[in-house]
């Protein structure tokens, strides 16, 4: 469920299709990864004993990766996958076994995968300061109560006025 109570939108058919017709002539445990269009981060497809089964890896601000419902965090995608071919993914208790070749060796996409997960991990590992210390606390200063509006300050027309965008040409013109 969403945060407004409905359930979330369902990915487009086309992108967990194009998995399972991938891995339809994979052995049991044949799997593979793909940046995820719905959520920060990837899904992970694998073939199970009656069905190929679809999961979320959340990438953390850390950098680091996880199933959403697991414990454990895992500090690289194949980190994630070494530790399911040893440990089964719940709630089917099925390991990973080995990866799903693209059919296409010409035209492999696995950049995606590193190149976001990359900027996310530098970016983690390299904070930007936090606001406070990169520029000082703005100074409140005291205003007398003797303050009063002026009706004599100086005021342009907005004629006066000069603008840094060129002036538009009428749309009859």
């Amino acid at each position: 469920m969403t945060e407004a109570g409905k359930p979330p939108l369902p990915l487009p058919p086309r992108l967990d299709w194009d998995a399972e017709n991938l891995l339809e002539s994979q052995p049991l445990g044949s799997f593979l990864i793909r940046v995820s269009h719905s959520h920060v981060g990837y899904t992970l497809s694998y073939k199970a004993q009656s069905s190929c089964c679809h999961f979320m890896v959340k990438l953390l601000d850390d950098g680091t990766f996880m199933i959403p419902g697991e414990k454990v965090v895992h500090t690289s995608l194949d980190a994630l996958v070494t530790f399911h071919q040893q440990k089964p993914i719940e709630p089917r208790r099925e390991l990973l076994t080995q990866p799903c070749r693209q059919k296409d060796p010409a035209n492999v996409d696995y950049e995606d995968l590193f190149l976001y997960s990359n900027a996310v991990a530098e970016e983690a590992a390299c904070p930007v300061s936090a606001p406070e210390e990169a520029s000082p606390k703005p100074v409140l200063r005291h205003q007398s109560k003797e303050r009063k509006p002026s009706a004599e300050m100086n005021r342009i027309t907005t004629k006066e006025a000069t603008s840094s965008c060129p002036q538009k040409a009428p749309l009859g013109e």
